[in-house]
């Protein structure tokens, strides 16, 4: 997986991304400007600076790998429906919640 954008500098969220979706992370040196870079990308082939895409790769440079920890890729792994019960929980209590403001 390759996370882009503010959280792909904390090196906590990179190994939670890691961990719970039990792959590799990788960290290039685009972070917070990648959404910069796909509108500048989708300008230059909409005006023919660019004839399509295939450059963007190589605007990324790989500062970082993850790899998944086993122990804690279980761990999220029990962890998942037990956090699938608590947010139907949740949307269930919001929608009473809301009934009552009627």
């Amino acid at each position: 997986m390759l996370l882009t954008g503010g959280c792909s500098k904390s090196a906590v969220w990179r190994r939670i991304f890691c961990d719970i979706f039990n792959m590799p992370v990788l960290k290039t040196n685009v972070d917070q400007d990648a959404a910069s870079l796909g509108a500048a990308a989708l300008a230059a082939v909409a005006v023919g600076v660019w004839p399509d895409y295939s450059g963007i790769p190589a605007i990324h440079v790989l500062e970082d790998r993850l790899e998944p920890d086993a122990e804690a890729a279980a761990y999220y792994e029990q962890l998942l429906p037990v956090f699938d019960r608590w947010t139907h929980a949740l949307a269930d209590l919001s929608e009473e919640l809301t009934a009552l403001r009627k």
